[in-house]
């Protein structure tokens, strides 16, 4: 790819009732030493001020475009943006998070430096609703340590409100798919199989977590993040095997908020699903549950943690190492839940569940110790630069 200096950076930023943090987010992109960009947002059937916000920044600022569709949701959206899209390079942004000034000339700089990089993220540092600082700079650890296998995955992600991507290796990948509230998740993975994706240690921005946020505005939505996030994993196992893939279809979602508990959720799921699979999932839905509540603002329920004592003493058989893994999620998921006062759930969680797997792990470490009816270990297959 030539010229990407001097190419227009098309930007996308799907909204829905964003009002409250949508000019704040556009300012950011204004403030961007690389000016040669195109802002599009996309605003998917909002009942607030959004429309009215976006309009009148695109008065101000010919490279600002308002593209206002009926309420369709993100997926839709998304790809109806990704055919508006002209530029070599398209960026990301949601309406909530913000970008440093340097964010676009970091990134265009470094895909005209690396021809061979199809997308390409970078750290960030934490705000809540009022804008002030929950956490510090923090980079993820990116595509490098990427594992369908492990429990949960460890997926080769880039953090998607600072995403800058190739518009070909988009068009090429069909867009985005249904995995409601992890489209995100599943894009990366298919970046990461088609070519090499980075993750940069410099700071991109600010990532702004709420109670309004879509993906945490109910405990119901946070469930079907950690499930559908495992079937994403569980997608780049089939393809990575030669045993073709998983693509949701849009009724899914909905099928999903109506089941409502993780129990329910992942029955609907059951019949796409492999036995193993279906082993795989339960263990780790509900250990990426706990993930997400380290670092979200929800609340987890009894059928949560009942789950999870479930799906642990019926877990896939792992690795001593991913093992010590689990150990360490159920204790820290124990602690807070104890400093929250939240007594009784600890328990559910408590010193017998991931004590247990603490001492499986050392066992095992020794060749002493396996699960009664678990199944074969997974065959994981070595990844470019692993």
């Amino acid at each position: 790819m030539t010229g990407v200096d001097e190419s227009v950076v098309d930007v996308l930023l799907p909204v829905r009732d964003g009002a409250a943090y949508l000019a704040e987010s556009i300012r950011s992109l204004q403030q961007q030493t690389h000016e040669a960009w195109r802002l599009l947002v996309l605003d998917d059937g909002s009942s607030d001020r959004t429309r009215e916000i976006a309009a009148s920044f695109a008065q101000g600022d010919r490279r600002i475009e308002l593209k206002a569709f009926p309420r369709r949701g993100l997926v839709p959206t998304l790809n109806a943006g990704i055919e508006l899209c002209t530029a070599d390079i398209v960026a990301r942004q949601d309406a909530d998070d913000t970008s440093l000034p340097s964010r676009f000339a970091f990134q265009v700089a470094y895909l005209r430096d690396h021809p061979e990089c199809l997308a390409l993220s970078g750290g960030r540092t934490m705000i809540d609703g009022q804008g002030g600082l929950v956490d510090g700079p923090w980079s993820p650890p990116g595509p490098a340590g990427q594992d369908p296998f492990s429990v949960p995955a460890r997926e080769p992600y880039l953090m998607h409100p600072f995403l800058m991507v190739r518009r070909d290796a988009l068009m090429r990948l069909g867009g985005y798919r249904h995995y409601l509230h992890c489209e995100d998740a599943d894009l990366c993975w298919r970046l990461s199989e088609d070519g090499v994706t980075v993750s940069a240690s410099e700071i991109m921005g600010a990532y702004r977590t709420h109670r309004d946020s879509v993906s945490v505005h109910s405990i119901v939505n946070t469930r079907i993040q950690a499930l559908l996030s495992q079937v994403a994993a569980i997608a780049a196992q089939r393809r990575r095997s030669g045993r073709g893939d998983i693509v949701p279809e849009p009724e899914l979602g909905e099928m999903l908020r109506a089941a409502r508990t993780l129990d329910s959720m992942i029955e609907v799921l059951g019949d796409r699903l492999r036995p193993d699979e279906f082993r795989f999932l339960r263990t780790a839905g509900a250990m990426k549950l706990f993930e997400i509540a380290f670092y979200r603002p929800v609340s987890l329920e009894r059928s949560d943690l009942h789950f999870a004592r479930r799906a642990l003493a019926a877990r896939p058989e792992l690795s001593s190492s991913n093992l010590r893994e689990l150990s360490i999620l159920c204790r820290r998921m124990w602690a807070i839940l104890r400093e929250k006062g939240e007594i009784a759930l600890a328990a559910e969680i408590g010193p017998a569940v991931w004590g247990r797997l603490l001492i499986g792990s050392r066992l095992r470490a020794f060749g002493l110790f396996r699960d009664p009816g678990a199944a074969s270990p997974p065959h994981h297959p070595q990844q470019p630069g692993r």
